[in-house]
Parts: structure tokens; C-alpha cells; sequence
């Protein structure tokens, strides 16, 4: 096969030492054998489809076994990772035995790819999501992340997969794992800090800190930017609760009641989600941002304007 190599650059809060494990971490290891493609599958009846190489599924476990040793008792690496992948395929019989041509023809390399990450799944990584970021977002918590991510599905041309955004527990944190993120030289791409907007003193462009929509708490925002168009989109905010069209009303009754009501922003959607046939909290807040993101355009741009030129886009 030849040889795999997996990178994966932590960075850590100001201050915050580093496990000897967590700093730049490499695991690289070789797998003897033919490599196997994986994806290309057949029909054998009733339905069912079967991988298209019998060879696919020892070759993954050669390579679970060679990382799995090459991992020794360390933990699954976590966050953006690197990989390297060298493939050696046999020579074809009709190459003149003086020169070694590059491979060009099948398998494709996408597909030899997709068999060596299924295979270090859980064994090296969490998820093959991890590998090829090209920007990271530090955010306060997960409703930020959440917003955060709507904003940038809105926003055409841009390559969501490769944007890894991270709830950081508070703007502390956020801050500064970010300025760590940016100053460490092994970093293979950049990051941005998003605080909630009740922070506009910490807004900076040369650390590439900037704020999300609204004054205060982007719950509150989005809540009242909603709020004030719900009698033009509560029907499709309720088909966006996975909620009966016919129950509009309903639905605009216990958003205004909740709005009233409410103490605590925080929990707005759970609450909301409740009085709505207990719909999940989660239903509940990405129905509200899609439909500020489809109602407030100029927002979402404004928003995303002083990093557009760090999102990776798509091709």
C-alpha cells in the first residue's frame, strides 16, 4: 500500500498546558498488501447490494490491525486531522521493466480513499468529518454553532464540509483558543473567533474576532426578528417544526405567548417546543433560524462579509 500518516494540531486556551499526548500528534504506519477500492457495489437480487471487490473487506481490516498497533494506548484523535495516503499498485504486465509509470488508471483514488478511512473510523479517528478542514470557527456554545452553521448554508458557494465550527463553553475560551489557533506556525489553516454580539469590545479583525446579529443573546434576536414577521411565515416556520400546516395558529399563539413570557432566552426553544406537542428544542431553534436566514438575507451577508475571503468555497 505504502504508507498513511495522520496529523492532528491542538491547539490550547492561554495558559492551558498540553497532555505530552495532545500536542501535534502523528500516527503513520504501512500496510502490506494490494489496496482495495471501496464504493462500487453489484445487485445479487432481492434488493441487496454487495461491494463490488471481495477484497475490500480484508483489506480494511489489515488496515484497522496497522493502526490500531501504530496507535499503541493513545486516545481517538479528536478535532481537524490531517491525512497523507500512499498508494503502491502492481505494475501492469505490459510495462517495460526499466520505468515505474505513475498509476492512472483504476481504482480511482477515491474510492481506495474510502476504504482506509471506514477502516481507521474509531480506530484512529471519530469520524472521517475530521479530516481536511480548511477553516475553523471558535463560537460561545451550541446555539451558536448552530446559528453559526445556518448562516453559512445560506450563503451560496460555500463549502460547508470543510468548515469545522466549535462550541467552546463561553467567549473566554473562544477567544482564546482562537488567538492559539492563529499564532501556533504548525496550524494548516486558519480560524475566526464569533462572539455573541453583547461583546462588541472584543471585536477585532487582526485577531479575527467578530460578532454574530443582534445586541445581546442570539437567541433573543433571532426570536424577535421571527416574531416580527409571524404572521407572514408562520406557515412555513410551522412545516419547518415538522408541525401540520393546518396547526398555524397554534403555533403563532404559543410563539407569542413564550415571547411574552420567557426569562431565561436560553431555554426559549425547549419551552416553545413543550406547548407544541413536546417538539424538540432543537426542531424548534433550526426552524426559527431558517426562516430568519430566508427572511433577513442582508443579515446573514452581513454577517459572513468580514471573513468571506477565509471560507473555503465550493467547487
Amino acid at each position: 500500500m505504502g504508507c498513511t500518516e495522520l496529523r492532528r494540531v491542538t491547539t490550547f486556551a492561554a495558559g492551558t498546558p498540553a497532555p505530552a499526548w495532545q500536542t501535534d500528534v502523528v500516527v503513520k504506519f504501512f500496510v502490506p498488501g494490494k489496496p482495495a477500492p471501496q464504493g462500487s457495489k453489484r445487485h445479487v437480487g432481492h434488493g441487496i447490494m454487495v461491494e463490488s471487490s471481495r477484497e475490500v473487506g480484508p483489506w480494511r481490516e489489515r488496515v484497522a490491525l496497522a493502526a490500531h498497533n501504530a496507535m499503541s494506548t493513545r486516545p481517538l484523535l479528536a478535532g481537524a486531522v490531517t491525512l497523507a495516503l500512499s498508494f503502491v499498485l502492481p505494475r501492469p504486465k505490459s510495462t517495460p521493466k526499466r520505468r515505474t509509470p505513475a498509476a492512472t488508471k483504476r481504482p480511482d483514488v477515491d474510492k481506495l480513499a474510502r476504504a482506509v478511512l471506514d477502516a481507521i473510523t474509531d480506530v484512529v479517528i471519530v469520524d472521517d468529518g475530521q479530516i481536511d478542514a480548511r477553516l475553523a470557527i471558535f463560537v460561545e456554545d451550541s446555539y451558536a454553532e448552530l446559528l453559526t452553521a445556518t448562516a453559512l448554508r445560506y450563503s451560496s458557494g460555500v463549502e460547508l464540509s470543510a468548515i469545522k465550527i466549535h462550541g467552546m463553553g463561553g467567549a473566554s475560551p473562544a477567544i482564546s483558543v482562537n488567538e492559539q489557533h492563529n499564532l501556533d506556525p504548525t496550524s494548516i489553516f486558519p480560524s475566526i473567533c464569533l462572539l455573541d454580539g453583547d461583546k462588541p469590545n472584543y471585536a477585532s479583525n487582526d485577531k479575527k474576532i467578530y460578532l454574530l446579529p443582534g445586541s445581546g443573546h442570539p437567541e433573543q434576536h433571532i426570536l424577535d426578528r421571527v416574531v416580527g414577521k409571524l404572521d407572514t411565515v408562520a406557515a412555513r416556520l410551522t412545516v419547518s417544526m415538522q408541525l401540520p400546516a393546518g396547526q398555524q395558529e397554534r403555533v403563532k399563539a404559543v410563539v407569542k405567548t413564550r415571547a411574552l413570557t420567557n426569562h431565561d432566552v436560553h431555554v426559549i426553544w425547549e419551552q416553545i417546543g413543550e406547548d407544541l406537542d413536546f417538539t424538540a428544542g432543537q426542531i424548534v431553534a433550526t426552524a426559527f433560524l431558517a426562516i430568519w436566514a430566508q427572511e433577513f438575507p442582508d443579515e446573514v451577508e452581513q454577517l459572513v462579509a468580514p471573513f468571506q475571503g477565509l471560507l473555503p468555497v465550493a467547487p
